[in-house]
């Protein structure tokens, strides 16, 4: 059975309104939740009132072999948004403001040093935790330090033409 997103609201599955998904299981008659294959994540669930059943052919009993799930997954990968870990953590966007940003606010003219100090921890660290994503981080933070001093010279140039 395969159901459609009708309605995302406040949920999960809100940027997935018009997505198809294979149903792995029904819960109950009373709370009609469908437990549905959502890519590489497993199964998640999905109040009746926000789908649609649009494909009765998986029978109801008995076990599916691996490899209709596999084939069932794919469709849904397209749909599982991918995160960029380098520029963009979803930990650190959780709120109305970017951590960064707040942390350039905060700093301000600190924050050339908190982006150099960020770039030696990443550089140092990259062999025994994440590899060439800490490289990553590490270059991301020293295109940073980079443009805040760039914008630091500029100031001090103007206020150096107004004496």
């Amino acid at each position: 059975m395969k159901v459609r997103i009708t309605d995302g609201s406040e949920c999960w599955y809100d940027g997935y309104v018009g997505g198809v998904f294979e149903v792995l299981d029904h819960v109950g008659e009373a709370i009609d939740y469908y437990i549905i294959k959502n890519g590489k994540y497993g199964g998640f669930g999905i109040h009746r009132n926000h789908c649609e059943v649009i494909d009765e052919t998986v029978a109801k009993e008995g076990v599916m072999p691996i490899e209709e799930l596999f084939e069932m997954a794919e469709p849904a990968r397209e749909l599982v948004p991918k995160q960029d870990v380098v520029n963009s953590p979803s930990h650190y966007n959780a709120g109305k403001y970017e951590a960064i940003d707040v942390i350039k606010d905060a700093l301000g003219d600190g924050f050339e040093s908190y982006c150099l100090g960020n770039v030696l921890k990443y550089c140092l660290r990259y062999r025994h935790k994440n590899g060439a994503e800490d490289l990553r981080k590490a270059a991301v933070y020293l295109t940073w330090g980079a443009e805040a001093a760039e914008a630091r010279e500029q100031d001090e140039a103007e206020a150096k033409e107004v004496d």
